[in-house]
């Protein structure tokens, strides 16, 4: 059968089949795909069959048709400078959002200082609906390649259907401490008030009497400086089951009137719409990490003439688009030869995965453009390979800038882009110079995992950004660490630190065995516990400090795990028993 600048989606062999040690090579052509291998006679070529367990890579179009034997066709609207990409066949969608400011009755929102002639409700409505540079849909609209947008909730309030209500409770704003806003009765009060500018019973789409974050997330913007809350400035996924006009809104996602830009609304938004996880992320690479942060070259937060914080957070991690549904990975067991990965920023944008002893790595290509324009390559340096490690209920583990990394985005500090390296038992090499296109080999390593070191990870304040914070590795040996070289944002009175071990493998994976190590403070000044095991894997072992103790300046943790005994002190501690 011919079809007429059409493209068929060529077959990949079982995994069976490729469990021979055959090395298979790429081959890109304008019709699709073929795939060879040398030991086979007269090059056989192996047709790329598609499943749900490999790859979904083919041409992007509107007009798909499945075949009955599992090929796919496309129309002849199809641009024919494509090569080898991703496939999504998730059709666009959108997700409701209303967004709440919650003021006090002593209180005013801080105007837009950027575009004065804008209210408080129509400058909010821009930032989250809007469609150009530094505003929500714009990013989504990047970052989904088209497929999803946030949808402005319906309701009557001010400029009709804009998706932003203004309410103003009765009490005064608090002056002093701290609070927990969900112990409060702000956002019970702010949802009786809502319920008049708005139908929220209609957005109970399965009539089961409870408003789920799929049917409409609700995203609080309270006027409240960071001082005054309890935890984090912005927090998704808060338990409220408030019931107004017969309805039960499930859950609610906070944030605060100074947060006016993009970065972490849209994080909080991550979690609360497709339940994205946190990324551990030293460098800046992803929205659910510390990418929410970065800033673009010329737009300010429309509360700030000066501060640029959060206005151009980077894309989301390969995990994170492939658990919203924005892009399916390829799944490679075995040697290959010149894969082609497409940029983040190109429609044709594709992912490569890999298993790994505790789950599996990712690897996409990233550029300085677009929304990843603040990645933080080295300098002289525009574009590589990142490779995230995704172990076991999606935690995201990265590793660290020195020669058993490859959190690449800080590994391109130290080394040239092009180094080859092991993961996951695989090495990864042959890999060509940054662009629109990369391509690079894989070979599967005959190894035997085992343990050769160990190292810790901690949070730190980060040298080439004021005001941001970043992982910092040390080796398994350290003796020393100085709590003042710590992120210390603010007074550390009620807060928490955290500390953690890793095992070094010679596949290249280094994996936390917090959860198997045994931890234990010299002294009960420094308050060392093992926190809540994070989906199954990551305990996290943090500490603070317990005033009712007598005050030291140091304190010994002692770890064991398996045969390794170390004790690592902690220097400097502040001393916050005389207030």
């Amino acid at each position: 059968m011919e079809f007429s600048h059409r493209f068929f989606l060529l077959v990949i062999l079982s995994l069976t089949y490729f469990a021979s040690l055959s090395i298979a090579h790429i081959q890109v052509t304008e019709h699709g795909i073929d795939v060879f291998f040398d030991d086979q006679p007269e090059q056989t070529k192996v047709d790329i069959q598609y499943s749900h367990d490999l790859i979904h890579w083919l041409p992007q179009g509107e007009a798909l048709l499945e075949l009955p034997e599992g090929g796919h066709v496309f129309s002849d609207e199809l641009d024919e400078g494509f090569k080898f990409y991703r496939l999504k066949q998730t059709s666009h969608f959108t997700k409701p959002v209303l967004i709440v400011l919650l003021d006090f009755s002593d209180t005013q929102f801080p105007a837009n200082v950027v575009d004065p002639e804008r209210s408080d409700e129509d400058s909010w409505a821009q930032l989250m609906f809007g469609l150009s540079q530094g505003e929500g849909n714009h990013y989504w609209n990047e970052v989904s390649y088209g497929i999803f947008q946030m949808q402005a909730a319906s309701e009557s309030y001010g400029i009709a259907n804009n998706g932003v209500i203004y309410v103003q409770l009765e009490e005064a704003a608090p002056t002093s401490e701290r609070y927990k806003v969900e112990d409060q009765t702000w956002i019970p009060d702010a949802l009786d008030k809502v319920s008049e500018y708005m139908d929220l019973p209609a957005y109970d789409s399965n009539a089961d009497g409870v408003i789920s974050n799929q049917e409409l997330s609700i995203l609080f913007v309270i006027n409240l400086p960071f001082s005054r809350i309890s935890g984090a400035g912005a927090q998704a996924n808060i338990s409220i089951n408030h019931v107004v006009d017969g309805v039960k809104l499930e859950k609610f996602t906070r944030t605060l009137s100074d947060y006016s830009s993009i970065g972490v609304n849209i994080h909080e938004l991550g979690h609360h719409i497709f339940n994205l996880d946190h990324g551990q992320d030293a460098s800046g690479t992803t929205m659910m990490g510390t990418g929410a942060y970065n800033e673009d070259p010329t737009i300010t937060k429309f509360t700030s003439t000066y501060s640029k914080w959060g206005t151009r957070p980077a894309h989301l991690s390969a995990d994170s688009k492939i658990r919203a549904g924005f892009v399916e990975p390829m799944a490679v067991g075995e040697s290959l030869t010149q894969i082609p990965l497409y940029t983040a920023v190109s429609p044709h944008y594709n992912v490569v995965r890999l298993p790994a002893l505790d789950g599996y790595v990712l690897i996409e290509n990233r550029t300085q453009e677009g929304y990843d324009t603040g990645l933080p390559f080295a300098e002289g340096h525009s574009g590589g390979l990142i490779a995230t490690k995704v172990v076991e209920f999606r935690r995201f583990l990265r590793t660290n800038p020195d020669v058993l990394s490859y959190d690449f985005a800080a590994y391109y500090r130290f080394k040239d882009y092009q180094d080859e390296f092991n993961i996951g038992g695989y090495r990864i090499y042959n890999i060509s110079d940054p662009g629109e296109q990369m391509t690079f080999d894989i070979e599967k390593l005959d190894i035997a995992p085992a343990i050769i070191d160990y190292r810790y990870d901690y949070w730190i304040t980060d040298p080439d950004r004021v005001g941001y914070r970043m992982l910092d590795f040390l080796p398994g040996n350290t003796e020393e660490i100085d709590f003042n070289t710590y992120s210390l944002s603010e007074s550390p009175e009620g807060r928490y630190y955290t500390i953690n071990l890793k095992a070094i493998y010679n596949t290249g994976d280094i994996i936390t065995v917090n959860h198997l190590a045994e931890w234990e403070s010299s002294d009960p000044y420094l308050n060392l516990q093992k926190g809540m095991i994070n989906y199954g894997t990551d305990a996290i072992i943090r500490f603070n400090f317990d005033t009712s103790q007598p005050y030291v300046d140091r304190a010994t943790l002692s770890v064991q795990y398996e045969d390794y005994q170390h004790e690592l002190v902690i220097t400097n501690l502040p001393d916050l028993t005389n207030p």
